[in-house]
């Protein structure tokens, strides 16, 4: 099932692929599709390690924008609940 749905298959269709082949190239196959699914993710971790600066303003933006969104509700609560 993992490898299923790392390549975006369905099982029936990985089993097709796997028949006739020993655990070995089942385990094979599972790693390198894990590793392949994930490289993408490791290469962004890695890159904005080392760009801190650049990971701070995405980070600063992200909170500015959570805490607008939440005043907002916040007072849209309190409108609705007769506090204000």
């Amino acid at each position: 099932t993992i490898i299923a749905a790392c390549e975006n298959k369905t099982i029936e269709e990985v089993v097709e692929e796997l028949k006739g082949q020993n655990y070995g190239a089942l385990k094979k196959r599972a790693t390198e599709t894990v590793l392949n699914t994930i490289r993408p993710i490791r290469e962004k971790y890695e890159y904005y390690l080392s760009h801190k600066e650049e990971l701070m303003e995405i980070i600063n933006k992200g909170a500015n924008k959570a805490q607008r969104i939440a005043l907002e509700t916040l007072e849209r609560a309190k409108h609705n609940m007769g506090l204000i």
